[in-house]
């Protein structure tokens, strides 16, 4: 006997099993006893029981398989837990640090070592960490490479407690956003307060430093255009759902001019960049751009991103340092500073 029928023949047996335990199964006949016609009709109800019993074994098989599955989905979840869930940082990796503060992913950082019973591990533990958000944990009391620690860093008086630890929220590139105590006493408020702060949105430019986080980032998507471009901005907006390690800006050139406008296409049409600014150890920061050719549509815009990142779309050096500019000459007195500050945005 083959594996295949040793196998119908089990489920055969689990078939008649199930079906006798609920009154279905057929009676014993004694066929002598039976007419040629009799006999042919009870041969014909004992094929229709067995394929009545293959049919309810298959069943009986088909649930037992979706059951195993099913629990083996709920332990995978189980065990992706706290533990594997929540990464740890250390003050003394400042590069994975940087990593997790300043890059585009949104990361939901917590000021404590390894206890389980605090407001991040109470998210990660029901399952309330909101989709795409990284969870991390630190010791905020250690020094960084400025001497500064965590606490002083980010929170200055707002300190810590063991009730309340402090958390933050590092989404887009942007400046890391305290979380306030309110969202902490419950694990669905601390995800309805996460998952809209951790939104991607296409952030105005109005400032060297604003320029700077976004270009920071693996790419950035910055629309140049006079004026509102409210349709060409829905497009990046879109677009910024499904791209969370890149940025997504706008700068208005009614009020404020980059650094590289002498290098814009001609034409009085909203521009699309893809823009990027690097700086190796010791080195001043440079910065590339490429020009989004044709119409702007949610789709070009995909494919365009997807020939940058790939290489097939090569980036062309901006000339001097990336600034942006303000027209107004009162806000332009303020410019020097938010360079220098600019510089130093992500120093830990």
């Amino acid at each position: 006997m083959g594996l295949l029928d040793e196998c119908r023949t089990i489920i055969r047996m689990v078939g008649r099993g199930v079906v006798r335990a609920f009154g279905g199964g057929a009676q014993p006949v004694n066929r002598r006893d039976l007419s040629r016609a009799e006999r042919k009709a009870a041969g014909n109800a004992f094929t229709s029981q067995q394929r009545k019993e293959d049919a309810v074994g298959c069943g009986v098989f088909v649930l037992l398989l979706a059951l195993l599955l099913a629990l083996f989905v709920v332990q995978a979840r189980g065990s992706d837990g706290a533990d594997k869930k929540v990464v740890t940082l250390s003050a003394d990796d400042p590069v994975e640090l940087r990593k997790a503060l300043f890059s585009g992913p949104p990361w939901l950082v917590e000021c404590t070592s390894d206890a389980p019973d605090t407001p991040l591990g109470a998210l990660v533990d029901q399952s309330l960490l909101p989709t795409g958000v990284r969870a991390a944990r630190i010791d905020c009391t250690r020094p960084l490479p400025s001497g500064r620690t965590m606490l002083q860093r980010f929170f200055g008086s707002k300190g810590a407690s063991a009730a309340a630890p402090p958390l933050l929220l590092a989404v887009g590139g942007q400046p890391p956003i305290v979380i306030d105590r309110k969202h902490k006493k419950q694990p669905a408020d601390l995800a309805l307060a996460v998952r809209q702060l951790a939104k991607p949105k296409v952030h105005a430019v109005t400032r060297t430093r604003e320029l700077h986080r976004c270009a920071r980032l693996s790419v950035c998507v910055l629309l140049v255009a006079s004026g509102g471009a409210s349709k060409e901005r829905s497009v990046l907006e879109s677009v910024a759902r499904e791209q969370r390690a890149a940025g997504f800006a706008q700068l208005d050139r009614t009020a404020h001019e980059p650094s590289f406008a002498a290098q814009l296409p001609q034409t009085d049409r909203p521009v699309v960049l893809a823009l990027r600014l690097r700086a190796r150890p010791g080195e001043t920061a440079t910065a590339s751009a490429r020009a989004l050719k044709g119409d702007l549509s949610a789709s070009s815009l995909r494919a365009f991103l997807a020939r940058v990142t790939s290489g097939e779309d090569a980036l062309k050096p901006l000339k001097g340092p990336l600034r942006v500019r303000a027209e107004d000459a009162a806000a332009a007195a303020d410019d020097g500073a938010d360079d220098q500050a600019a510089e130093t945005e992500t120093v830990l």
